[in-house]
């Protein structure tokens, strides 16, 4: 008599289970979802502060700080971030002669190069913004780019950027390559 009931437990158990795997096997994705926004909010609120406290640093001492550093021991933003997409630093973005580029694009030689053409007696270039490093695709489209790496926060552009869920009125339905060129160094 007891070893029936004992049986239907079991079976009864069993079946909890399995619907519970299946419960969280659909809410898996939806969490994930929720975390990469979360991430992709605090990757802007990151940039941006970034971006005011370029702007900051510029307006107190009329010149780009050459360092992130500067920006902290200056009283211009309350903490240096991480980026949320990697967990590293984010990447810098220098202000050139021939307009804006990234540090991933320059060698050493070309960042002394460059430092030494328009800062002479300077051994680094000013920052003038950061970017995520992250290569991966966003959930939305910030400032018409799709990808966290095309995400760049660039002193006195605050107020140019919205951010857009894919499918929304108005988001964009051409993605090209725009506006992504290199610079070009030269001795």
């Amino acid at each position: 008599m007891f070893r029936n009931e004992d049986g239907f437990t079991l079976v009864s158990l069993l079946a909890l289970i399995t619907i519970m795997g299946i419960a969280m096997a659909t809410i898996a994705p939806t969490w994930r979802y929720i975390v990469i926004r979360d991430r992709e909010e605090e990757l802007i609120f990151r940039g941006e502060q970034y971006q005011m406290a370029i702007s900051l640093y510029q307006k107190k001492f009329n010149a780009l700080p050459t360092k992130l550093e500067d920006l902290f021991k200056q009283r211009c933003i309350r903490r240096l971030f991480k980026d949320p997409m990697t967990g590293r630093d984010f990447e810098l973005i220098y202000s050139a002669a021939g307009g804006n580029v990234r540090a991933s694009r320059l060698s050493a030689n070309d960042q002394r190069r460059l430092a030494q053409r328009d800062m002479p007696g300077s051994s680094s270039l000013p920052i003038i913004g950061v970017v995520s490093t992250s290569k991966d695709k966003a959930i939305r489209m910030w400032k018409d780019k799709e990808f966290y790496n095309e995400w760049e926060f660039i002193a006195g552009e605050q107020d140019e950027g919205q951010t857009q869920q894919p499918g929304e009125e108005g988001s964009p339905d051409d993605t090209g390559d725009e506006g992504d060129e290199e610079m070009e160094i030269g001795g």
